[in-house]
């Protein structure tokens, strides 16, 4: 049974019980991907555009005679550094941000058994670079391109791949056509929940907005992120019971310490 109450009850509890790190680990993932500055980053936009037009009409009042071409190389560069500075961000995502959504998941799991230690966070780096980094850009390439078609396939593909952070961050080896297609599986019939889930903290969000976000850094995106932790512990419960998939491909999230130490011990 999907018990959305429990699920945020728990997730909860356990970012309070390791409240800092938790807190940190959240915060440093909103600043990578931009959580809670939606509002804020459309009132800057439209000062943007408002700045954009008004420069505009003053370059045409100045060069009016013949000034025309000069319009055309400014806006040409312009648009490549914009386009540069996209690139840009594309690439910090692909090669930063992504594994670090995947060391944040491996975080705030192994933080529901015990407090978790920060370091927890690198996996994504160093456990499988390669096999993240292409896995988690394929799942970012799907969702944008069923988005292409209409706005809700693409909202319906974002929660088919709401796993595949979790299972990276619990075998980074699974082949990247694996864990998208495991994620699809384990979300299959649980989408519309996950969604209602994240409608349930709306209250939340715009609290957070009147705060500034404020609200978000200290209580919101780590109590979200606890609760989405609680989700996927569900889900990995149900495909294991279910045969849709066996502890060898997700081994669970404990560390055994020691010279032969592994980042893996079924729980």
């Amino acid at each position: 049974m999907f018990d959305r109450p429990a699920f945020k009850a728990a997730g909860k509890a356990n970012f309070e019980r390791n409240y800092w790190l938790c807190v940190a680990v959240s915060l440093i993932l909103a600043l990578a991907v931009g959580i809670g500055a939606g509002s804020a980053g459309a009132n800057s936009g439209t000062g943007v555009h408002f700045n954009i037009n008004r420069t505009a009409d003053g370059l045409q009042y100045y060069f009016q005679e013949g000034s025309w071409p000069f319009m055309g190389v400014f806006a040409a560069a312009f648009a490549a550094a914009a386009g540069f500075i996209a690139a840009f961000y594309v690439a910090i995502k692909i090669v930063a941000v992504n594994p670090y959504q995947v060391g944040a998941c491996r975080f705030f799991m192994e933080n529901r058994g015990q407090n978790a230690k920060f370091s927890v966070v690198g996996i994504g780096f160093s456990k499988n670079f390669g096999n993240v980094v292409l896995t988690q850009f394929l799942k970012d390439l799907y969702t944008f391109l069923w988005t292409l078609l209409f706005i809700v396939p693409g909202i319906v593909k974002g929660y088919a791949y709401f796993c595949v952070p979790y299972i990276l961050a619990e075998n980074p080896d699974m082949p990247h056509e694996r864990v998208i297609s495991l994620s699809q599986e384990m979300t299959r019939g649980w989408k519309g929940s996950i969604f209602v889930n994240d409608l349930s903290f709306i209250l939340w969000f715009l609290l957070d907005a009147l705060t500034i976000g404020i609200l978000g850094i200290f209580f919101v995106n780590p109590y979200v992120l606890g609760t989405r932790a609680e989700i996927y512990d569900f889900l990995r419960r149900q495909a294991l019971e279910n045969g849709v998939t066996t502890t060898a491909e997700l081994p669970g999230f404990g560390f055994v310490p020691g010279p032969s130490a592994g980042w893996y011990a079924g729980n």
